[in-house]
């Protein structure tokens, strides 16, 4: 067993604390921007000290639709590991022991939000021996790339409080777990606030446990990564557009003052003798009203109105800043649009082609990583067929909404020109677990119709719709 090397723990915990801190900044501008929780920017001075009381909370949020129009998109169904399945189902069975349905879901929107996120593998407490897989927020882990193989992790850390506000650091190495403690809590809204790490002989003795599997049990699951050690936040998806959300805010802010102090018609007169109460304050003529007239006993009075400004023109700016918001964020425009239901359904399909094929892109980058999850898992739960699955692919479902009808004529379609079966199940957008159990209850419905002489067992007809399941070539068995 190797010893621990503590001094190389030491030299990587403050290397990665340190690039969490300075991620961390970023990550909570971005998270509140998506929450909604958005600066009033492009704002002066003199508007500020008159209104920010009244309006700085005040935001037009278009940054979870930019995230989540994405997110509602990806959605794993299973994984594709050898011809026959078997390893599948186990795949499937450790994902779903994980409750990785929600997780991935909360995953791929934090990785949308905030450029990254992490996936931690490691033994659980289950005594089946499935592995404890968990995803991280981008706040309190990170993944260290190797310096050429930017896929595989070079180190890892994630970090947690205690009920006592002492924060932990899990630091995450190929020979060895170490695991720091602050030696006080965090001081609450103080900047800088500088900690002193101790090792934490309390859950492992010597603050080390060994790592038997000889690689960081992290994945880091990157949105749009790039060549290179690039910043986090320039891969966020909300970054290209958090100016125009500005826009949009500072927009619709002058325009609920302008309704408020411009949109009214203003009356003036001229002639018109003012008396001044005994402080010598010029008294107000008149009481506004919708029910008042304005009288003046000289003839030399006039009276008159200035016009009201046309909200309108904020309206049309506010649509054009929507439009460069839908094209920079690959954002159908009807999703920003009201009068979405004027659109045909091939002008929608039209529409979403880029939010597809951008969603598809993403697919490729997220599937890698949450396919080294898998075989992690597998290292880690001792199944050598998943560990050493170098040919694992992602199955997703279909991110293109297409109605019940058009699948299903897409699918005889495909049908006729030889496609298999389960391939078919597959694209009409059943899970690989589905797949197999349909194709299970249609095998017991044919041998419960060869065994009934042929009686209907209110199934479809297997020469109807599309077939039942048999391989391209075959015949169904005879009737007895």
């Amino acid at each position: 067993m190797a010893l621990p090397d503590y001094e190389t723990a030491d030299v990587w915990r403050g290397r990665l604390h340190q690039e969490l801190l300075l991620r961390r900044t970023e990550s909570i501008r971005l998270a509140a921007y998506y929450d909604g929780d958005q600066p009033l920017a492009f704002a002066s001075e003199r508007f500020r000290k008159t209104f920010y009381w009244l309006l700085h909370r005040f935001s037009d949020n278009w940054m979870r639709t930019v995230v989540d129009s994405k997110e509602e998109r990806l959605r794993v169904e299973g994984f594709r590991v050898d011809a026959t399945g078997g390893v599948d189902a186990v795949a499937w069975a450790m994902w779903q022991a994980n409750d990785m349905d929600a997780q991935a879901q909360m995953a791929h929107t934090e990785t949308l939000i905030h450029g990254e996120s992490a996936i931690t593998v490691w033994p659980g407490e289950r005594s089946d021996g499935i592995p404890e897989i968990t995803a991280e927020h981008p706040q309190r882990a990170i993944v260290w790339p190797h310096a050429k193989r930017m896929h595989q992790a070079a180190a890892g850390m994630r970090t947690y409080e205690d009920a006592d506000r002492h924060e932990h650091l899990e630091v995450f190495l190929p020979g060895g777990v170490y695991l720091y403690r602050s030696d006080r809590p965090a001081t609450p809204g103080v900047a800088g606030d500088v900690l002193r790490w101790e090792l934490d002989e309390e859950l492992y003795a010597g603050g080390y446990q060994p790592n038997p599997w000889g690689v960081v049990p992290m994945v880091a699951l990157s949105n749009a990564p790039r060549l290179g050690w690039v910043p986090m936040h320039y891969r966020s998806e909300l970054w290209p557009v958090l100016p125009l959300q500005d826009a949009l805010n500072k927009l619709i802010v002058d325009m609920l003052v302008a309704s408020e102090f411009q949109s009214f018609r203003q009356r003036w007169a001229t002639g018109l003798e003012l008396e001044v109460d005994d402080n010598g304050n010029v008294v107000e003529p008149f009481k506004v009203g919708v029910d008042r007239l304005f009288i003046a006993e000289s003839e030399n009075v006039k009276f008159g109105e200035f016009s009201a400004v046309d909200l309108g023109q904020y309206t049309q700016a506010i649509d054009a800043l929507l439009i460069h918001v839908a094209s920079i964020g690959s954002v159908p425009p009807h999703y920003l649009n009201a009068s979405a239901d004027r659109l045909s359904g091939e002008s929608i399909k039209a529409a979403e082609s880029g939010l597809v094929s951008k969603v598809r892109r993403k697919m490729v980058h997220l599937g890698d990583g949450w396919e080294r999850v898998m075989r992690l898992a597998g290292l880690i739960g001792g199944i050598p067929e998943l560990a050493d699955a170098e040919g694992m692919e992602t199955v997703w479902a279909d991110p293109e909404i297409r109605t019940d009808s058009a699948q299903a004529d897409a699918a005889i379609k495909r049908k006729e020109v030889g496609v298999p079966w389960s391939q078919l199940m597959e694209d009409l957008g059943y899970s690989p677990p589905q797949v197999e159990r349909m194709r299970a209850e249609r095998t017991t419905d044919a041998l419960l119709g060869v065994l009934n002489g042929g009686i209907s067992t209110g199934q479809p007809s297997a020469a109807a719709g599309l077939g039942t399941g048999a391989p391209v070539g075959t015949t169904s068995p005879p009737a007895a």
